[in-house]
């Protein structure tokens, strides 16, 4: 890592799940400490993941030293500081039904989030028989789902997510079949966070990625994407490892990402963040 850059780097953004959190979606003391560390050097920190706000506040407690969240992949910005809701996108009026109407020819299994700041609650519908996966995920979250109603499709969504096997020939079949419908949307792939045998297939308005928001906060804050670290480890993180100056990943991502972004030889359960942070800005 090259120490003579370090000086130049004025806002860290990085991943959540799989990255600054452990496998148990715990921040640990270290990782915290070197949040603190950051924070001292003047160094802004964003947080940018795909959960959303509701879901941020359910594993970063309030004290922890963010400047900023980029939440649901990118469709939202946060400061967290002050507490306020900079950025917010959700589809185009009519998009939704069009893009259920197709997923539920598909026969998937799939979710439909409700506008910011609201997208904690969701509609789903149960089309490909028994997931496991996806009946873990309206377990966990059962406070707040309902059943889609087939007779009047929502109007107005932010965002939808399919639940699949990690099988990409599928993956690629599903994203072709909804760009087919509508081109002005964005299907992304992300591993579960839960279990690596699915993939969370999520479909976004086309301007939402975590690159996108990270840019658009950048161009509000007047930093360059030269002084920008991006730090990740899945699919979901590309757009953003491609817009930061300066990326990398932990040794949990896959290979095809760690071959692309140099790698740190430490897994998020390891505190590769932590290591990544002293490496490049302490020169250890």
């Amino acid at each position: 890592m090259e120490r003579k850059t370090r000086t130049s780097i004025k806002m860290v953004i990085t991943d959540l799940d799989g990255t600054l959190l452990n496998n148990d979606h715990l921040l640990t003391a270290i990782n915290l400490k070197h949040l603190h560390y950051l924070q001292e050097q003047g160094v802004l920190i964003v947080a940018a993941t795909g959960r959303s706000l509701f879901k941020v506040n359910a594993v970063i407690a309030e004290d922890v030293p963010l400047d900023y969240v980029i939440f649901s992949s990118g469709a939202g910005v946060y400061d967290w500081q002050s507490k306020r809701l900079l950025k917010w996108e959700e589809f185009e009026k009519g998009t939704a039904p069009v893009l259920c109407a197709n997923l539920i020819e598909l026969k998937q299994n799939f979710v439909v989030f409700k506008p910011i700041p609201n997208n904690n609650k969701f509609w789903f519908h149960q089309g490909a028989g028994l997931c496991s996966e996806f009946a873990r995920y309206l377990e966990r979250n059962i406070q707040d789902c309902q059943l889609l109603p087939l007779e009047a499709l929502p109007e107005h969504a932010g965002q939808m997510m399919c639940i699949i096997e990690n099988d990409v020939r599928l993956f690629a079949s599903i994203q072709a079949a909804l760009y087919k419908v509508r081109n002005d949307i964005k299907v992304i792939r992300a591993t579960s966070p839960v279990n690596a045998d699915y993939i969370w297939l999520e479909v976004f308005p086309e301007t939402v990625s975590k690159g996108h928001a990270a840019k658009w906060l950048c161009h509000e804050l007047g930093i360059a994407k030269t002084e920008t670290m991006g730090i990740g480890n899945d699919y979901n993180d590309i757009d953003l490892l491609e817009f930061t100056g300066i990326s990398y990943t932990v040794k949990n991502a896959p290979e095809e990402l760690r071959n692309q972004y140099p790698a740190i030889l430490f897994t998020n359960h390891e505190d590769g963040f932590s290591e990544i942070v002293g490496a490049f800005f302490k020169g250890r």
